[in-house]
């Protein structure tokens, strides 16, 4: 168990970090085309992005503009039906919707979280592989105390590439999810699963 929660530990310590790379720069990206072209541009502008914005914005105003930004870059609903798996099916249409947009806050809450700390991060890309609607883009990323394998996995949608998984040295954002909700849900149902993000968000009814 001890082992699990180092996982996840781990897992929302780097990834998130690297989330935050995505919807800094969102405004820049939207007319690049490629997968590869679309995340580089958001490195590129990372760093001068995260400088304008500094502290002048409240936690609850990163959050938002995090959210806003969600969107253009995830694709989060077929996150949310992929991490759920066959019990989404069996969900009413306001308890999808419920399940996605406290998904979408978390994810923003992590992505806000870590804005300011991993600005100094460099990224190299390694490799692009594109087979119909999916892509794979891996870099290097360097940061200054470690250098870390960053592969995104994208599919192709009507507005274009949108970030499916990020899998930073072995650990996946989507396994990760998987693991917990299905988790959750096995034991304590869709009541338990909102239950717990709620908690995790720290929002009440």
């Amino acid at each position: 168990m001890r082992s699990s929660n180092k996982l996840v530990i781990f897992f929302q310590t780097f990834i998130t970090a690297l989330l935050t790379l995505l919807f800094i720069a969102s405004s820049h990206a939207s007319d690049v085309q490629g997968p590869a072209d679309k995340i580089i541009n958001i490195l590129d502008t990372v760093i001068e992005s995260a400088d304008s914005r500094g502290g002048k914005q409240s936690a609850l105003d990163n959050v938002t503009t995090a959210m806003e930004s969600l969107e253009e870059n995830f694709a989060i609903t077929e996150i949310a039906v992929h991490v759920f798996g066959p019990p989404w099916h069996d969900l009413s249409r306001t308890e999808k919707n419920d399940f996605i947009h406290y998904l979408k806050i978390r994810i923003s809450q992590l992505i806000s979280e870590k804005t300011m700390e991993f600005k100094e991060g460099r990224a190299q890309l390694v490799q692009e592989k594109i087979k119909g609607k999916r892509a794979v883009v891996k870099l290097e990323v360097s940061l200054p105390q470690k250098s870390s394998s960053v592969v995104y996995n994208l599919i192709q949608s009507p507005s274009g590439w949108k970030i499916f998984d990020i899998n930073l040295d072995g650990v996946s954002l989507l396994r990760n999810y998987i693991y917990q909700i299905r988790s959750i849900y096995t034991r304590s149902g869709y009541t338990g699963v909102m239950e717990e993000m709620k908690k995790k968000i720290n929002i009440d009814d």
